[in-house]
């Protein structure tokens, strides 16, 4: 019986230390370690336990972790209500969620211009993902008209900011030479810090500068690298477009 109790103990305690990590991860905003540790434990019991939160201790942060939980539920009504309330609030993650979730048409009627706007609202309070997905906007034309000028300009805010894909758009742009000056060189760098931060998909992207420098062993390399990493449809295409295999 003894044993018994001290597991018992034991799991209680374990169970209140993990909900204390989830809560200085979510009032850090890291929602991506914040949703790990939901994943790994009790979801439901998670739910239940943010839900009963005192008012005072419900921030922002909680109940956006909270729709986070609802959509991965599919308690898509209930998450729509919170994602809306906290974009009334100004929380500059959920203008990026709701819209991305208006240029997909993902829980709510596609309106490219209404997520665009969002991007907008989101970037200009400091979203990192925000400022990317403004600058996406703009290079595609999405929900605006394409303006590579504004493009560059929030995807190097982004970038500054620590964003990994920002940096892979901006070596995109000295490759192409759209609004800059074509630069290979500056464009690896680009890719490299992208690398480095954790996007591997630039580990696919940084080969077509390498090649236009006749780094081929290098280009070799990081392209295997992304293909096994994950990005084996994007860099196997790279791969037979530059004609790795006899550089």
């Amino acid at each position: 019986m003894k044993k018994i109790f001290i597991v018992l103990y034991l799991v209680v305690n374990l169970y209140s230390n993990s909900f204390s990590n989830l809560l200085s991860e979510i009032n850090e905003e890291k929602y991506v370690s914040a949703l790990n540790i939901i994943n790994k434990g009790n979801i439901l019991k998670y739910k239940n336990k943010l839900e009963s939160l005192s008012f005072e201790k419900k921030t922002i942060q909680v109940k956006y972790t909270l729709f986070l939980i609802y959509f991965e539920l599919k308690e898509n009504k209930k998450a729509l209500e919170i994602l809306k309330e906290l974009v009334d609030k100004k929380y500059s993650e959920a203008q990026n969620t709701l819209g991305n979730f208006y240029e997909t048409g993902r829980l709510v009627k596609k309106n490219k211009e209404k997520g665009f706007q969002l991007y907008l609202l989101s970037a200009n309070n400091n979203s990192m993902e925000g400022q990317y997905n403004l600058g996406r906007s703009y290079v595609n034309g999405i929900g605006t008209l394409q303006n590579y000028k504004n493009a560059f300009k929030w995807f190097e805010k982004s970038a500054n900011a620590g964003y990994a894909e920002a940096y892979s758009e901006l070596g995109v742009f000295y490759i192409k030479g759209n609004y800059v000056k074509n630069d290979d060189l500056k464009a690896v760098e680009l890719f490299k810090k992208s690398i480095n931060l954790g996007n591997n998909e630039a580990k696919c992207r940084i080969a077509v500068p390498l090649v236009l420098l006749k780094r081929f062993k290098e280009a070799k390399r990081y392209t295997l690298e992304g293909y096994n990493e994950g990005y084996r449809v994007f860099c196997k295409n790279i791969w037979q477009k530059l004609d790795l295999k006899n550089k």
